[in-house]
């Protein structure tokens, strides 16, 4: 058991893995116990960063389509590469009021392709969200969920006409307005054998703040089903 001290206070590697977790709901220990000692034991395995690009951010939002509240789950992942630098791009998003109800086309109506860039589809000027932006809650969603954006910036290159490319569209058009962020989770899933997920719990204690609350272990099929389902609902 490793020893860690620090400023006269004395504790383990195990405890502090353990206060990371929510403790205001039930957990299977033998799992978490397995999650540690697989931690304990790999630890160059085990390093998360910043910059990996296999964890995402799940933000609940609410817009109005057509004047009417509804809430569509979007998913981020981190990106950067040496020419364009870095920041959150939209892989995903989901609502059954949005996208499970889209309006059908009158006969004679244009028939969209299955797939263009999404820059040819809708000619606007650039924007994208900031690295940072999760540490304030995704505020930029305010700023570039306008008609006018560059919806290229916000994913990637070419974007296949699909639930995203459906959402900018109406944004576009007017018949979707973003009005505020209600809810932000990440998905981690760079632990080899392991998915766990972190929210933020507001609370008087000590054991606040962002924290665990979901905990698979998984193998890489397993992890990549997860994967889809959280980015298309099936």
């Amino acid at each position: 058991m490793e020893i860690i001290k620090e400023k006269g206070l004395e504790t383990t590697h195990e405890s502090m893995l353990i206060s990371l977790f929510n403790q205001h709901q039930d957990w299977d220990t033998l799992l978490i116990n397995q999650f540690i000692r697989d931690i304990i034991i790999h630890p160059t395995a085990s390093y998360i960063e910043f910059a990996d690009d296999d964890w995402y951010a799940e933000v609940n939002s609410t817009f109005l389509l057509q004047d009417k509240p509804v809430k569509i789950d979007l998913l981020l992942r981190y990106f950067s590469n040496q020419n364009t630098g870095s920041k959150w791009i939209l892989t995903g998003a989901k609502s059954s009021k949005v996208f499970n109800d889209e309006p059908k086309k009158e006969p004679g109506e244009n028939v969209i392709p299955d797939t263009i860039s999404i820059n040819e589809l809708i000619e606007l000027d650039g924007s994208f969200i900031r690295p940072g932006s999760h540490s304030i809650n995704f505020i930029d969603f305010n700023r570039v969920f306008k008609p006018g954006n560059v919806w290229g910036n916000m994913t990637t290159e070419n974007t296949p006409i699909d639930r995203l490319s459906y959402m900018f569209a109406l944004i576009d058009y007017k018949i979707l307005e973003f009005v505020q962020n209600n809810k932000i989770s990440f998905h981690f899933f760079q632990i080899e054998n392991w998915i766990f997920k972190v929210e933020y719990f507001n609370r008087d204690e000590t054991n606040s703040g962002w924290l665990i609350s979901d905990l698979i272990q998984v193998d890489i099929e397993e992890k990549e089903i997860y994967k889809r389902y959280l980015i298309y609902g099936n």
